[in-house]
């Protein structure tokens, strides 16, 4: 087996120990009255949680730690000499199953990302495969679990998303663990929220489970080496399955800033009344009252809102169970943060059910050999010169049949809307093209089929062919992504590697918006003036939809301040203060619904936004007017809240 290096080893086993002043705090808002005499930690690593856990519990009477990582293990013995401390995967140890469950269930599960997960053999722990065999299996074990409950976990453990990583069956276990009346207390990634591969722990723990706290950590501190913001999470169980109609249940969310983090909390420094640290955030939990301080904030919601994304995916997932599917159809839910700016009332839908789809640009595969940069475009004689990328380097001059201008990155734009004249990359789109020297190798069916191509193209794929691709080692036709342009039969070839396949909609759509982004989300039009549409590259999410007379009201709808605050929201924040957006947030979407009347004056408004020298801040207000004006809601006050919501936001992670 392959030694591992320090880092190498931390994120092969998904570790990002808790440390002190995360531990005490998540230990602090477990209830005042909360009877604790077993705690188990699964996931236990060097012990953080155990640590705190028994310095702040004086009526523990059971500590257990599981883990498969043995140095840490080695380390948790040290700290913790009473504990029970077990080397092993938490999926198979019979130790995790504790009479009628564990009392407390603490821990900062793994986080190991699924194309790590699913190579784990080659290290010597238990795949994907082998984790849900195992889960499935300890769910079976549980002896105290009532059937309902069972075929419950079970739906869930059979049916999760394989690209989920080892923290969505980590959830599964810790909540199965957890006793009727017990506490489950995690350590989560801000994204479990908004994630799809979250859906099914949000659903089985509205079933199951109270969720009582959620703290967020809106300043991304608590962790040095993660690159996404944290939550913690207190829930209890309940004593019985709940059909989904009937979980109605509230939360308390706090949010917590940097300017709390101690030595020993990362509450540390927080004042409420006469109170600070621990004993201020057990009287505010105790209030569960909406209140704002200094550097932190306090909101009861319904625990429904925080899974907002949830009612839109019951109907269609395989995790559901029959009398749940239904409940809440056609039930769209606002992140609480928008609901308390335009209250009830506002008639919602998807940008589905407004007749857009969403998805990803083109994915070549190997941008290095499909991409060049465009230097001079002759329409006359219908020629183009091209310069490859910095492994070939050359210059080509050939038709513009080969070529379509393409969009790769957001700084290629200069205004808000993405026009062939002003572009200079281009895709080698040879779709329908052969080299000549290919034309032999061709099936006969597939003779008479393409263009021939010219002989410096044909040069350019003879290097292609033979360069080697530092580091990968390998040549651009044998990449996973290119692999399937080419296909054979017994008599030849049909096509080749350098063939990309026919574009689709989502490569050339409408409207596109920035994967990736560093200030306030934006979304571009893309302007099409002949049939060869220019090219949306795989760093966008792409829209589309089938009536031309919608798409500028859908341009101005996604640049409002609405739609800008929805993306901060529940959109992936990332290192370096990066918003990361994914075209299933863009499916979550809610905008209320319009009248006829204002869809056109929005169109007006978004044809005003395709000059580059336009007032986009005042283009934009206007269109936070209209979205409003329907519902009578006094468009002022909710747009001067949305504008604050989203400077707050945008602070928050470092984008102004």
């Amino acid at each position: 087996m392959e030694q591992l290096t320090d880092d190498a080893r931390k994120k092969r086993y998904g570790q990002y120990f808790s440390g002190k002043n995360v531990a005490n705090t998540l230990v602090s808002f477990l209830p005042e009255s909360a009877t604790i005499k077993n705690v188990i930690d699964p996931m236990v690593g060097s012990g953080d949680m155990l640590v705190a856990v028994s310095g702040k519990i004086t009526s523990i009477q059971k500590v257990c730690g599981v883990d498969i990582d043995s140095q840490a293990i080695a380390t948790c013995r040290k700290r913790i000499p009473n504990a029970e401390v077990v080397e092993g995967s938490a999926f198979i140890t019979d130790e995790v199953l504790n009479g009628s469950g564990w009392d407390l269930v603490i821990t900062n599960p793994p986080y190991v990302r699924y194309q790590l997960f699913n190579t784990n053999d080659e290290y010597g722990l238990p795949t994907g495969d082998e984790v849900r065999r195992n889960l499935k299996d300890i769910i079976l074990r549980a002896s105290y679990v009532s059937e309902d409950e069972r075929q419950l976990f079970l739906k869930v453990a059979e049916n999760y998303s394989g690209l989920a990583d080892l923290a969505v069956p980590s959830w599964v276990l810790c909540a199965l663990i957890t006793k009727k009346q017990g506490y489950l207390a995690m350590v989560v990634p801000e994204t479990w929220l908004n994630r799809d591969y979250a859906l099914p722990i949000h659903y089985l723990l509205l079933k199951t489970f109270e969720i009582l706290t959620v703290a967020k950590d809106i300043d991304s501190v608590w962790f040095d080496n993660a690159s996404v913001r944290t939550c913690l999470v207190i829930a209890k169980k309940r004593n019985s399955v709940l059909p989904l109609k009937e979980c109605n249940g509230k939360t308390y969310l706090l949010e917590i800033g940097k300017q709390l983090l101690g030595h020993n909390s990362v509450v540390e420094r927080l004042k409420y009344k006469d109170k600070t640290g621990d004993d201020a955030v057990k009287c505010i939990l105790r209030e569960n009252k909406n209140i704002k301080g200094e550097g932190f904030a306090g909101y009861s919601l319904e625990t429904k809102q925080l899974f907002y994304n949830l009612g839109m995916h019951l109907n269609e997932m395989k995790w559901v169970l029959e009398e749940d599917k239904g409940i809440i159809e056609d039930t769209h839910i606002l992140p609480e943060e928008l609901s308390s700016i335009i209250g009830e009332g506002c008639e919602l839908l998807t940008l589905e059910e407004m007749g857009w789809k969403a998805g990803q640009g083109l994915r070549t595969g190997a941008n290095e050999f499909f991409y060049a940069n465009v230097l001079k475009k002759d329409n006359q004689s219908g020629m183009v010169k091209i310069r490859t990328r910095t492994w070939n380097d050359k210059e080509i001059v050939t038709s513009v049949e080969n070529i379509r201008m393409a969009i790769q990155n957001r700084n290629e734009v200069p205004g808000l809307c993405v026009r062939s004249s002003s572009l200079r990359k281009c895709i080698l789109y040879l779709t329908d093209a052969v080299a000549p020297g290919d034309n032999v190798k061709l099936s006969p069916e597939a003779i008479g089929l393409y263009r021939v191509l010219d002989s410096e193209l044909e040069s350019y794929i003879r290097c292609g062919e033979e360069y080697l691709i530092p580091k990968k080692g390998k040549r651009f036709g044998e990449l996973s992504a290119v692999k399937p342009n080419e296909k054979r039969n017994k008599r030849g070839y049909l096509r080749f590697w350098y063939m990309l396949p026919k574009l689709q909609k989502r490569h050339e759509p409408e409207l596109c918006i920035s994967r990736l982004c560093g200030k306030a989300v934006e979304c571009l039009y893309v302007h099409n003036e002949n049939q060869n549409h220019i090219v949306v590259d795989a760093n966008f999410i792409t829209l589309w939809n089938q009536k031309k007379e919608n798409n500028m009201c859908m341009f101005a709808l996604l640049n409002s301040t609405w739609f800008k605050c929805y993306m901060e929201l529940i959109g992936a924040r990332m290192g370096g203060g990066a918003l990361k957006i994914e075209a299933s947030h863009i499916k979550q979407v809610l905008f209320p619904k319009l009248t006829t009347d204002i869809m056109d004056e929005l169109s007006m408004l978004g044809s005003q936004l395709l000059n580059d020298d336009c007032d986009f801040n005042k283009i934009r207000r206007s269109i936070d007017i209209l979205l409003f004006r329907r519902y009578g809601k006094g468009e002022d006050e909710i747009i001067n809240k949305l504008t604050s919501l989203l400077e707050k936001k945008l602070t928050e992670r470092g984008a102004i």
